[in-house]
């Protein structure tokens, strides 16, 4: 079995690292880490010189692969029989993720929500709600409420949506 992970930061990481080490993963079993960086479109005027924007990106795929690391070695704490591997993209995060699990041939992706309502999600968007309409596969979202505070169990009282081709 191949399970795509996209992950984007805590406390929807963790949550999903918690489901991933609360079920039970046949023998076989993949798990690849996907991060995606939003393409950053940067104004020559905002910025005075290439320099300046090159470290910007070079600093941002730092933190995404320390992120991917972080979350691989946490896995690996919960679940160290499972194969995991870890993949780092840069563009529309809805785009990456359905070409990553179509061209890795994933059976699952597991993902968070932000648990956005209203003017937020219409505003905002969710990657996550549109990656269950065009996924290829079965797809879990945790659905997490809106957290402004620190991180707590509650996203293991919300809901779900599970989509089965």
């Amino acid at each position: 079995m191949r399970v795509l992970l996209p992950i984007a930061e805590e406390p929807y990481t963790e949550a999903q690292v918690d489901f991933v080490g609360s079920y039970r993963w046949p023998k076989d079993t993949e798990i690849k880490v996907l991060h995606v960086m939003h393409s950053v479109m940067i104004e020559r005027t905002m910025v005075s010189s290439q320099i300046y924007i090159d470290q910007i990106m070079k600093d941002a795929r730092k933190l995404a692969d320390k992120a991917a690391e972080e979350t691989m070695a946490n896995i690996k704490k919960v679940c160290p029989d499972l194969k995991v591997s870890k993949e780092l993209k840069e563009g529309d995060a809805i785009h990456e993720i359905i070409a990553v699990a179509e061209e890795w041939k994933a059976n699952m992706i597991v993902m968070g929500s932000h648990g956005r309502e209203g003017i937020g999600r219409v505003v905002l968007g969710s990657v996550a709600y549109s990656v269950l309409a065009k996924a290829p596969c079965k797809t879990i979202i945790l659905g997490l409420p809106h957290v402004e505070k620190e991180y707590d169990d509650s996203w293991k009282k919300a809901p779900i949506a599970i989509k089965i081709n």
